[in-house]
């Protein structure tokens, strides 16, 4: 028992000590801010569940591409050019298909799109929560948008300009409390106006 107490003690620390980054590591403070930000907003809105829907899209298009191009390849192998022209050419054709089905899906919908997170209310609705961040490269400053889908209902969005400088400190240490502040600021608005 006192094992397990010093253990979870352990843990407790582990998750409340600062966290210091490379401040000029652009990758590793943008990656941070993102899960820092995903963290927080998941725990804003408990009853929502993360959906990991399109994710899995891209996976499957990108495995059926793979395994096409693998076939074609695999096909040409065993019946050499020119009695495979049809089929790799039909391979290749496909390839590509996928690959823009691919790249239009990450443009037009998955576009700095951070948390899709969904829940069905007691009315029976089934709402969606999207969280979208925007952050240059060697910028110092981001936009963080909040926006909450809900049948039949007007889009409850809203949208907040931040600096990195509010977050990351000079020395490079990361300021959770004011990640939580933040978001609580940007879900709080959106979650009550469906509430009301």
């Amino acid at each position: 028992a006192a094992a397990a107490a010093a253990a979870t003690a352990t843990a407790t620390d582990d998750e409340s000590a600062p966290i210091t980054l490379d401040k000029w590591d652009f990758t590793a403070v943008k990656n941070h801010l993102e899960d820092s930000f995903k963290h927080h907003i998941l725990e804003e809105a408990p009853d929502f569940e993360e959906s990991h829907a399109s994710t899995d899209f891209r996976l499957i298009v990108c495995t059926l591409a793979c395994v096409i191009a693998l076939g074609g390849v695999v096909y040409q192998y065993f019946v050499p050019h020119p009695a495979s022209r049809t089929v790799m050419g039909i391979c290749s054709a496909t390839y590509f298909v996928l690959v823009g089905l691919l790249t239009v899906h990450s443009i037009f919908f998955d576009h700095h799109l951070l948390l899709l997170a969904r829940r069905t209310t007691k009315s029976g609705k089934k709402e969606e929560l999207q969280v979208a961040v925007s952050m240059k490269r060697w910028a110092y400053d981001l936009e963080l948008t909040v926006r909450l889908l809900s049948p039949g209902a007007e889009v409850s969005e809203r949208t907040q300009k931040l600096s990195v400088t509010s977050f990351v400190h000079e020395n490079g240490q990361v300021d959770q409390a004011a990640i939580a502040a933040t978001v609580k600021t940007l879900v709080a608005p959106v979650l009550s106006k469906k509430e009301q």
